[in-house]
């Protein structure tokens, strides 16, 4: 029922409840500080900044590995031409070492891969999602 990170974070601070998923980005800093302390990371390997926080599978929850990820998507029909200029400027900027270290600092790894691998991987993330949402009959509100 919140309306962001932002005031869920501010609530759970707030003991309003008792735990929260949440992107790192928002709940880093009061990990950092202790006003947090995070029990499980979602993704598939534990992360470098929070070495000592085990990931949900080592947690006893195998199958539950979900990261939230971030994309530059174009409009269908966008020649080649355009979308090769747009993947190397931004491809030269993700991996650059003061972009990537501001990832890490934050909980996330930056990415860059090819159109070609992100299209494959927004095909496997609709396989995967339609599969689990099915699995629970989740129906679309109209």
């Amino acid at each position: 029922p919140y309306k962001g990170a932002g005031p869920a974070v501010a609530a759970l601070l707030g003991q309003q409840f008792t735990f929260m998923i949440d992107n790192l980005p928002s709940s880093m800093p009061y990990i950092q500080s202790g006003k947090l302390r995070a029990l499980a990371v979602t993704s598939a390997r534990r992360l470098a900044e929070l070495p000592d926080v085990p990931t949900m599978a080592e947690a006893g929850v195998p199958d539950m590995v979900v990261t939230a990820w971030f994309g530059l998507v174009a409009p269908a029909g966008t020649p080649a031409t355009v979308i090769d200029t747009l993947y190397a400027a931004t491809r030269d900027v993700v991996r650059s070492p003061d972009i990537a270290e501001r990832f890490r600092a934050m909980g996330g790894q930056a990415g860059g891969n090819t159109p070609a691998e992100f299209a494959a991987f927004i095909d496997q993330e609709r396989t995967r999602w339609k599969q689990i949402v099915d699995a629970a009959g989740i129906a679309q509100e109209q």
